[in-house]
């Protein structure tokens, strides 16, 4: 997670941690507005945790501070689909293909290094395999 702001020629952005940015600078109340207008919040995390977050300002003249005010972000979950790679990460492509000699036992039809995995949850509920002829 982390904020962000576009510096003008006047008001500078300085990120003392990815959670708290600083603007300085003696500029006008507009220029100060401007960068205001650009701060973001982004968090790049595939299954961030959904709890709303509070982004707390204050302004200062040099002399006094303002009241806090509070932006409130909320969360937009994304469910991600599972996946599945037949022949594991170490190969490009999902699939993975086998021979069959006739007469002979069965055959694995999944690498040794397939994987399943969800960034959303532990847990898989089910898995199809359809013969197509």
């Amino acid at each position: 997670e982390m904020l962000g702001a576009v510096q003008s020629n006047q008001v500078t952005v300085a990120q003392v941690t990815n959670s708290v940015i600083r603007l300085s600078g003696t500029a006008d109340i507009s220029d100060y507005r401007t960068v205001l207008l650009s701060i973001t919040y982004n968090n790049l995390s595939p299954a961030p945790n959904s709890t709303r977050r509070q982004v707390q300002f204050i302004v200062s003249d040099g002399q006094l501070n303002s009241s806090l005010a509070t932006a409130l972000v909320s969360f937009s979950v994304v469910n991600d689909p599972p996946v599945l790679d037949l022949n594991g990460p170490a190969v490009n492509g999902l699939d993975y293909e086998t021979s069959f000699a006739e007469e002979s036992t069965g055959v694995t039809i999944a690498g040794m290094t397939a994987t399943v995995s969800d960034v959303d949850s532990p847990e898989i509920i089910s898995l199809t395999a359809t013969l197509q002829n």
